[in-house]
């Protein structure tokens, strides 16, 4: 409202002061500062310019859309905040003033550290460092988690704790051997002990179940032991514990001593 104020003042004193064309000309360039913006506009040329123009490829906008609306209000301030108009469009990434480079002595460093390693044969999920193997032989399930035992220390029938490890099991261990695999997979869940109440071998609680539909169904109240479906995308039913199956192997206690140089 100030700057309208001080348009109309302006346009009075020049009406009297000068001819109606050079009135008319001045008058309009300040109109148009007037209506783009609420501080004063030193030159409306440069400023039309930037908006139009210098914004736009900044911001990569198409000539057929409009002008950003928060353009700064002056030519000098439109040039030398341009950038800043175009942050807040989303068109650039806002800039960031470096931080000043401390040198800082290198950290001291333990003479030993304890790593997950896979042995030969193992599949290591990097993420969480426990170790995967596919024993390639048809068994039955007691045989299955003996030959899993026996391995290593650590290792057992393997347990499937959550949506991402059977998403690794799945794509990084099963699906990549799938050709190889010429049965149904065992793992180390069965309800031996009490009818229904499934438990992993290695003593994990069962917080994450992938049943197949339909499944567990213990059919003719003698399936105790699960394996995983090769045709039904891997997915768990349970089955006859003497029924001979390949076998998934586990083992997330395995460590070595790694001596940092």
């Amino acid at each position: 409202m100030y700057y309208f104020f001080l348009v109309i003042s302006i346009g009075v004193w020049l009406r009297k002061n000068m001819d109606n064309k050079i009135f008319v000309f001045l008058l309009t360039i300040s109109l148009g500062c007037l209506v783009t913006g609420q501080e004063p506009c030193y030159n409306y040329a440069a400023f039309k310019a930037c908006k139009e123009k210098v914004l736009p490829e900044l911001c990569n906008l198409s000539t057929a859309a409009p002008p950003p609306v928060h353009a700064p209000r002056s030519a000098s301030n439109c040039l030398a905040n341009g950038v800043n108009v175009c942050n807040k469009h989303h068109c650039l990434p806002p800039t960031t003033t470096p931080s000043p480079t401390t040198t800082c002595p290198p950290p001291t460093q333990a003479p030993s550290t304890a790593a997950t390693r896979c042995g030969d044969g193992w599949i290591k999920n990097t993420k969480t460092g426990q170790c995967y193997k596919i024993l390639y032989e048809p068994i039955d399930w007691q045989t299955a988690n003996r030959k899993c035992a026996a391995l290593e220390e650590g290792s057992s029938l393997a347990s499937i704790e959550s949506f991402d490890e059977n998403l690794f099991v799945i794509t990084e261990v099963l699906e990549r051997n799938k050709a190889k695999i010429m049965q149904n997979v065992w793992i180390g869940l069965n309800d031996l002990r009490t009818e229904g109440t499934f438990v992993w071998m290695d003593g994990k609680k069962l917080d994450y179940k992938d049943f197949k539909r339909g499944e567990p169904d213990n059919r003719y109240g003698i399936q105790d032991c699960v394996e995983m479906y090769k045709y039904f995308d891997w997915q768990w039913g349970d089955m006859v514990c003497t029924a001979q199956r390949y076998a998934l192997c586990k083992n997330s206690a395995r460590k070595e001593i790694v001596t940092l140089g």
